[in-house]
């Protein structure tokens, strides 16, 4: 199981006001993965992946966030992180850093146990566009 941080309803809730994405509906954690706790957070205006770093420190993180933000923006296809109503994409929950993603892409989840370059890692989240 991947999920390390839980997160109650009222956790949640309370950091979604500080978002423009509507009211929690549901929120699923997502049990693949080795590193961080990750959620689906489905809302009243859409569904987004909220993603908890347990070992990388926040200083890590905002250039990654800037350029998948940027690419986003240009049309490439990639995680769109969602800023909070101060403009930000990273914030602290549980004492964690975490970043919330958009996910009404056009793509779709694929799980693959290799890369077509012959990488061997097992169950690889690949994002696919059509």
């Amino acid at each position: 199981m991947s999920v390390y941080t839980h997160i109650s309803e009222a956790e949640l809730t309370a950091w979604l006001g500080n978002y423009s994405v509507g009211r929690l509906t549901a929120c699923e954690p997502i049990k693949a993965g080795i590193e961080n706790s990750n959620y689906f957070v489905t809302t009243t205006q859409g569904r987004y992946v909220l993603t908890l770093f347990e070992r990388l420190p926040a200083e890590e993180l905002p250039f990654y966030l800037e350029l998948m933000a940027h690419l986003a923006r240009h049309g490439i296809p990639c995680p769109a992180p969602v800023a909070d109503l101060s403009d930000r994409y990273l914030q602290s929950l549980a004492g964690k850093p975490y970043y919330l993603i958009d996910t009404s892409g056009n793509g779709s989840w694929i799980r693959r146990d290799s890369l077509d370059t012959g990488l061997s890692v097992p169950m690889w989240p690949i994002y696919t566009f059509d």
